[in-house]
């Protein structure tokens, strides 16, 4: 394949010393306007069984680096490493935690097959990294809607998986500090990116929207004085917002963009009986109310999170203490009580992440690329209908629970 230099070589290891390719055939696995970070492939193999002769199909997942205009350079090549670092590093120490302690072992990953950082063999990843992975659609697995999101039974259980995926790490971090450390922060550095509008011109567009709708005016008073002390407290310290670390005792491995399009589900008869999650290129240690909030605000349907807030928080929670109470290490800290003040304290970053990414990338036309990330050039009256329905019903919970008061 001209798009992946030596492709053959690459998967050699996973073919096998007795099995031929011979054929290779790749197409765009995703629609316009579904990816923005990465050129996802999907490879079909023909093999040859060198023994019996007989032919088989395969098929397989390539991410591949590519340059984004919109983003800076070097960054897509950077976030390929990390999620190379994720399938290489991380997610064997988090299955050997598992084993190691008598646990159910993650399955909620695609299997890695392959990957590189580039030709030469140095740790520097360039346009020739990209990863190898199982192609799960040929399984049955599909990926939700954007612009409606999940409801409550898939919801439930990715918060499921979600909560076991945070408290493992969370658990090596209290039970071996120095393995958490080595074997898991050490090689997730997420990104911090400079693509953004600043928090300043996403809450004035913020405020035009509310003003918009009368059953949201209510919160306009509210709104004015958090903006007011938004601009105060950035004068203070830029680095508030954007890529803030929350410190609370809820750290963890997270994943940094878990929404709709980095999932996917097996469905029986219409009902989703298993989830996996994608795209670990943002993977940061963190609290773990980020990837909560995060999830819920985007990604689940607006009528099911209205009915199913508290109570979705709460499930979430559940999971998270009882495979933490699994390993002993469930102690006064992380008492709901606790939670539910670190939601309070910490979501100011997951907060302007779902605004950004709601405005953006989720509620943008489908079969086509948004290309205007700066915020601040988005016109009111364009933005989707969609995502001001959810931005008004954030930031109504968000000052009703006071997540935004800290």
């Amino acid at each position: 394949m001209e798009k992946i230099l030596n492709f053959d070589e690459l998967i050699s290891n996973h073919i096998g010393s007795n099995r031929t390719i011979k054929g290779v055939k790749a197409s765009n696995l995703l629609n316009v306007g579904e990816n923005y970070m990465s050129d996802i492939l999907r490879i079909h193999l023909t093999l040859r069984n060198d023994t019996t002769e007989e032919e088989e199909n395969k098929y397989l997942i390539a991410k591949l680096t590519i340059e984004n205009p919109l983003i800076a350079d070097g960054t897509t090549a950077k976030l390929t490493k990390n999620e190379y670092l994720f399938y290489k590093q991380i997610l064997p120490a988090i299955q050997d935690f598992e084993n190691n302690h008598s646990l159910p072992v993650s399955n909620f990953f695609p299997k890695f097959i392959a990957g590189r950082l580039n030709l030469n063999g140095t740790d520097l990843p360039d346009q020739n990294a990209l990863l190898i992975l199982e192609d799960l659609t040929s399984e049955g697995f599909k990926s939700g809607d954007r612009h409606v999101g999940f409801d409550l039974n898939a919801t439930k259980l990715i918060l499921n998986d979600l909560a076991k995926f945070h408290a493992i790490p969370l658990a090596m971090r209290l039970l071996n500090p120095q393995q958490y450390e080595t074997q898991i922060k050490k090689h997730c550095t997420g990104l911090i990116s400079n693509t953004c509008a600043g928090p300043l011109q996403t809450s004035l567009l913020m405020e035009n929207i509310i003003t918009m709708y009368k059953n949201y005016q209510h919160i306009q008073p509210k709104y004015k004085i958090f903006a007011t002390k938004l601009q105060k407290m950035l004068e203070e310290n830029p680095k508030r917002i954007w890529g803030a670390k929350v410190i609370d005792d809820f750290e963890t491995l997270i994943h940094c963009d878990l929404w709709t399009n980095n999932i996917l589900l097996k469905h029986n008869d219409g009902t989703a009986i298993k989830s996996v999650f994608l795209d670990f290129q943002m993977v940061e240690t963190n609290s773990c109310i980020c990837d909560l909030i995060f999830f819920l605000v985007t990604s689940v349907e607006l009528t099911c999170l209205k009915n199913n807030f508290d109570t979705l928080i709460r499930f979430y929670y559940d999971g998270l203490s009882l495979n933490l109470d699994k390993l002993q290490c469930l102690k006064r800290e992380h008492s709901y009580e606790k939670f539910q003040e670190a939601l309070r304290k910490g979501s100011y970053s997951p907060i302007f992440q779902c605004v950004f990414m709601l405005l953006t990338v989720i509620t943008a036309q489908k079969g086509q690329h948004f290309d205007q990330f700066n915020i601040r050039d988005i016109p009111v009256e364009d933005v989707p209908e969609i995502a001001k329905n959810r931005l008004c019903f954030l930031l109504q919970e968000a000052f009703q629970r006071g997540w935004l008061d800290a």
